[in-house]
């Protein structure tokens, strides 16, 4: 950048010790030159105005000897000048001027000299790759220090001082700003060619603006500084992905023939920054809403059978993602199948769990079974009530389902006989009871009383929908929904008063 400076020719006066013009309304050459005081040397010479100070008069060559410069002094002695510098460092300006006869100042010798800092005009950032940058990664910036005349052409003497200058690197401004990533701050030094590079990491998802600053160069109070804004944006490194099983240790799954709903399993998505850990500390918390993208949810790749696997963008928040899959199987009698749920963001490169945590989920082909009873109408019935789920070949105590809640209300009753009437018998106990085991442990039918002998058929609304009546009191009431689509259609069974046990374990008739 071109300053203006001024020169002052200035003698003693004659009569007193005061400081008059000594050169005035004239114009004089000045022999002039340059030199290197911090860095010590350079590649680029001082202009003064037209005039390069070297001897060829050249832009591309350092200081050198000296060169003419022509002044023109006014009535105070002053003469104006430009002086330009197209690189950084301390710089000493010498002239003298030597008179000459014909300018009737023979064996005149005048010299002056002055000093001057020249800062770099602007800091500019480059070298930084094209977004998507990955959060907690590495990334390269590459700052240079340009003259203000040419912003494409760097100041060479830039961090070469004695004490090598050193820009601080700052991020600010991070979009979306809800995250909990650390603020960069870093010294970047060792400048070459006024250019220095170095790697910096930022562990969030979004954007920021980076700033760099030198002040006060070489003591100067000048300050020297760029800004590179929107940088990003940044994605997750991966995801890690946890499930909650539907029921303790596994979950059921439905099927598709005949149709039944699986039980949800909760999944469970983490964004994670490069470098992560399992603790949330590392998540990406930015990644949300429109820094979110849709995720989906696969069996290590392969979506057969899954369904509601799709995170939306609005199911982020400070980066944890959640979604209720349900699975179902070809046929409702279907093997124990352990699956591997994946996750895949919709991201261009897009943002995956390979690699990383993926958890495995253990599914089972189930059934309720509510077994037939028969005893005394003087005493209460106890009614055999599991679940079970298909091993491969046969249905088994599901002993692994601790967790199914039966609503007993959602036992119905119907089809009485003989001398039974509604409701003369009710369940007992009342309300919602847990299987332990896969067993529900104490179900009955209360005793009808004497001469109350005969029938009643006993069935689950399994599904979300309900029917008949239930007895949990003495009147008669409708049936809820156990919500257990899963189980698909209960077999029923029938309970019998009247018919007394045998007290015999075996028999067998001899002829």
């Amino acid at each position: 950048v071109a300053q203006t400076v001024s020169v002052r020719s200035v003698k003693k006066a004659d009569n007193s010790g005061a400081c008059v013009p000594g050169l005035a309304n004239v114009t004089r050459t000045l022999q002039m030159s340059c030199s290197y005081t911090n860095p010590a040397a350079g590649t680029l010479p001082v202009q003064v105005n037209t005039r390069y100070l070297n001897p060829s008069n050249s832009a591309g060559a350092m200081c050198a000897a000296t060169s003419p410069v022509s002044l023109t002094f006014d009535a105070a002695g002053v003469a104006s000048a430009t002086v330009t510098y197209p690189d950084a460092g301390d710089m000493g300006l010498n002239m003298t001027y030597t008179g000459a006869a014909a300018n009737g100042d023979a064996g005149l010798v005048m010299q002056g000299a002055d000093a001057f800092v020249a800062v770099p005009a602007s800091l500019v950032f480059s070298g930084i790759p094209a977004a998507p940058l990955v959060a907690g990664a590495p990334f390269t910036v590459t700052v240079t220090a340009m003259n203000g005349a040419n912003p494409s052409t760097a100041t060479q003497n830039f961090g070469h001082e004695t004490a090598p200058a050193v820009v601080t690197l700052s991020s600010a401004n991070p979009q979306p700003g809800m995250g909990n990533a650390s603020v960069i701050s870093a010294g970047l030094s060792g400048f070459a060619a006024g250019a220095a590079s170095t790697n910096l990491t930022w562990n969030e998802v979004g954007t920021i603006d980076l700033a760099a600053v030198h002040a006060n160069y070489l003591g100067s109070s000048l300050s020297v500084a760029g800004t590179q804004m929107g940088v990003g944006r940044f994605q997750p490194s991966y995801f890690d992905v946890s499930v909650t099983p539907g029921c303790g240790t596994f979950t059921y799954a439905g099927s598709v023939t005949p149709a039944k709903t699986g039980q949800p399993l909760v999944v469970t998505v983490k964004a994670k920054r490069f470098g992560g850990d399992a603790t949330d500390a590392t998540n990406t918390a930015n990644y949300a809403g429109s820094y979110a993208f849709a995720t989906t949810l696969s069996n290590a790749g392969s979506l057969v059978g899954l369904s509601s696997n799709t995170i939306a963008t609005t199911g982020f928040a400070n980066g944890i993602g959640t979604a209720s899959v349900t699975y179902a199987g070809a046929v409702e009698k279907s093997a124990p199948l352990t699956l591997t749920l994946r996750a895949l963001d919709g991201d261009t490169p897009a943002v995956s769990s390979v690699g990383h945590a993926e958890a495995s989920a253990l599914f089972r082909s189930g059934r309720l079974v509510l077994q037939n009873g028969y005893g005394s109408e003087l005493l209460a019935l106890p009614m055999s009530f599991e679940s079970q789920y298909w091993t491969g070949s046969f249905y088994t105590t599901n002993s692994a389902d601790s967790c199914t809640v039966l609503p007993i209300s959602s036992i119905v009753m119907s089809g009485y006989t003989g001398g039974l009437a509604a409701c003369e018998t009710q369940l007992s106990p009342t309300g919602s009871v847990t299987l332990a085991a896969g067993k529900l442990i104490g179900l009955k039918l209360t005793k009808p009383g004497a001469g109350n002998q005969g029938s009643v058929n006993l069935a689950v609304n399994v599904s979300n929908t309900a029917a008949g009546n239930t007895c949990v009191t003495a009147t008669a009431s409708p049936a809820t929904a156990a919500n257990l689509p899963w189980f698909g259609t209960n077999l029923g069974s029938r309970a019998t008063f009247g018919i007394h046990k045998s007290p015999l374990i075996y028999r067998r008739e001899n002829y």
